[in-house]
């Protein structure tokens, strides 16, 4: 996409500024929306989600082929970042379920990383050629028959995870990316432009780093509320006898206040706080 953008602010008149936008759009979403893609798997099965997810990145980059206007090429690109949050997360944890630990499920790794780090580098000179040769719209044409082809094999080698009971926290996953972003938008058009003219004081500014200290304020104060409640039943309960283990789970989706945790498509999963008295009789 980065070789395509030139192409792409003269055919849609994107401003020096907003051309960023066509990268950040996807990035924003991909970051802010990936708990909650991981968390989606572990709930509704990974194949299902990574199937889905193969779904709507496809479908967005079709859409984003076809985009004759800033908007419509800026929403398809947001919508992508949200497939790619759901392939992302269930992708490594198939590989984790579907391989036996050990030699078989180290190869996969490495093949998958392999792939992840060549395909990028491929991508640039895909991304050249196809600029070049025939349009800056085929950089996200080029995505739909991948995407389908994938999802189509995908329920035949793929084996169904079992789900897990709990629930999804689409708003805070929502509050998170949406101050992110917002946070972006104001810091990257308060800059000085080309003239040497600060935006500081611009009300768009303003406002859109008032509403990402909010809605971020939103998400941090029903954290630390947790983080107080736990102390007080961590100290209540050591009063009464040493505690035998401490866990905490938050269970949002929020950047602030995730409670599971994604790595290398692996969930990190964790208990309450469990402080056991002792028994009857049990020394002191």
């Amino acid at each position: 996409m980065n070789v395509a953008l030139p192409h792409i602010q003269r055919a849609l008149g994107f401003s020096g500024n907003g051309l960023e936008w066509v990268v950040n759009a996807d990035a924003l979403t991909f970051g802010g929306l990936l708990l909650l893609g991981g968390r989606a798997g572990d709930l509704l099965g990974r194949r299902r989600v990574f199937i889905a997810g193969l779904a709507v990145f496809s479908a967005a980059s079709l859409a984003g082929g076809l985009a004759t206007s800033q908007a419509w090429l800026l929403t398809a690109r947001a919508v992508q970042g949200a497939g790619g949050a759901m392939i992302a997360p269930t992708a490594l944890a198939l590989i984790a379920t579907t391989f036996a630990e050990g030699r078989a499920r180290n190869r996969a790794m490495g093949v998958y990383a392999a792939m992840s780090g060549g395909g990028a580098a491929a991508g640039l000179v895909a991304g050249g050629l196809l600029t070049t040769y025939l349009s800056w719209r085929w950089v996200l044409f080029v995505n739909v028959p991948i995407g389908v082809l994938t999802a189509a094999v995908a329920p035949l080698v793929l084996a169904e995870s079992a789900r897990r009971r709990g629930r999804l926290d689409l708003p805070g996953a929502v509050t998170g990316t949406g101050a992110v972003a917002l946070l972006v938008y104001g810091l990257s058009n308060a800059s000085a432009d080309q003239a040497g003219v600060s935006h500081w004081a611009d009300l768009a500014v303003v406002a859109a780093l008032a509403a990402a200290a909010i809605l971020l304020a939103s998400g941090i104060a029903p954290a630390a509320a947790v983080t107080a409640v736990v102390a007080i039943r961590v100290r209540r309960e050591d009063l009464a006898s040493p505690p035998a283990a401490a866990q905490w789970q938050p269970t949002s989706a929020h950047p602030a206040m995730a409670g599971r945790l994604h790595v290398a498509g692996l969930a990190a999963d964790s208990a309450d706080i469990a402080a056991p008295h002792p028994q009857k009789g049990a020394p002191r």
